[in-house]
């Protein structure tokens, strides 16, 4: 394991933002923006104009979100794009050094699978953050969820994810939740994480086959169903979900990063034996880069042994910055940082 001394400071966390200026920052200064849509299953009948933006969209869609250097919309009701799919997650990131987001266009980011497409309530919490909401219904029985997504700077979303068990309910075992991120054409599609104490690449090479990493040291009985298969038939997808394909790969922390638009998306969450990461090579569909598809960079966190009334929480950061040192170097500052806030389970 890389050593942290006590104390060391991350020398590039002080004054890094003082070049450039984000496309929407004509009326507000901060490192970056996040745009939050909430996607009902009926339009709104009145379509207004974001005047940052410059997108329509239906209904009360936005909210404006600033904290320091940081800043974003929370949006509710149909967002509207130039058509596309739309789902409830993080429509939007935007950097003073990059004023493209690291999401496809017609697509999202950090997309809870209960909260896709399912017409989750859009709750504020403060000029930060906002969280989105679903109570237990048919889908779900079992459980009430919400999101809280929370801008920190100096180029932080925090986000905490939720879930109530109903009391009186049957509860699977493990309860397996998933989350998407559609990108937008990066050029390498690969992401990076360490394994057995070194820096790894992983690179996707054919949706549906060899798409999830396990952690390292995952014990028989903390493994779901479809992971205890063995022989080949683990490798590829079985079931109608694509995820559910070992990739032969194990990482050492619950972090990863890939690069895109010539800076670093980096996620890092609190649950270690839990927590897996998967990727598609193609889960995004369109890509700007010619004879590439864009890719799906998603993870999902299993829920063992949930009692009814009980409240279970999933901790993660995304972090969105531009190199100026070695980005593994960077990365694994950053992982010191994130789990002094959050330490990590299991």
């Amino acid at each position: 394991m890389p050593a942290r001394s006590a104390g060391e400071e991350n020398p590039r966390l002080e004054g890094m933002y003082q070049r450039g200026w984000s496309v929407y920052a004509s009326r507000y200064t901060f490192g970056f923006m996040l745009m939050l849509k909430n996607v009902f299953e009926h339009e709104h009948e009145h379509e207004h104009e974001n005047e940052l933006t410059g997108r329509g969209y239906h209904g009360r869609a936005l909210r404006i979100l600033a904290c320091g250097r940081a800043g974003g919309h929370r949006g509710g009701r149909h967002a509207a794009r130039a058509g596309g799919r739309q789902y409830s997650g993080v429509w939007s990131l935007t950097h003073t050094a990059c004023p493209a987001s690291p999401f496809q266009s017609a697509y999202a980011g950090l997309i809870a699978g209960v909260h896709r497409g399912s017409g989750p309530r859009l709750e504020a919490i403060d000029e930060t953050a906002a969280w989105l909401v679903r109570p237990a219904d048919e889908r779900m029985p079992y459980a009430a969820t919400a999101g809280a997504y929370r801008l920190v700077p100096p180029h932080y979303v925090d986000y905490t994810f939720e879930a109530r068990f109903e009391d009186g309910a049957e509860i699977p075992n493990p309860v397996e939740f998933s989350w998407c991120s559609y990108m937008a054409s990066p050029r390498d599609r690969s992401i990076h994480f360490i394994e057995q104490n070194v820096w790894t690449v992983f690179t996707p090479v054919v949706h549906g086959e060899a798409a999830t990493v396990f952690p390292a040291g995952l014990d028989d009985a903390h493994r779901g169903p479809w992971e205890r298969r063995t022989g080949e038939a683990r490798f590829r997808e079985q079931d109608g979900a694509f995820q559910h394909s070992f990739s032969g790969r194990t990482f050492d922390y619950p972090m990863y990063f890939g690069i895109i638009h010539d800076m670093v998306f980096l996620l890092m969450a609190d649950h270690h034996r839990d927590f897996r990461f998967f990727i598609s090579p193609t889960g995004a569909g369109y890509s700007a880069v010619p004879g590439l598809a864009s890719p799906a960079w998603d993870f999902a966190w299993n829920v063992w042994d949930a009692r009814p009334g009980e409240t279970r929480t999933l901790n993660l950061r995304l972090v969105w910055f531009p190199p100026t040192t070695h980005v593994t170097v960077h990365a694994w500052e950053e992982w010191g940082a994130f789990r002094e806030r959050f330490p990590v389970v299991g």
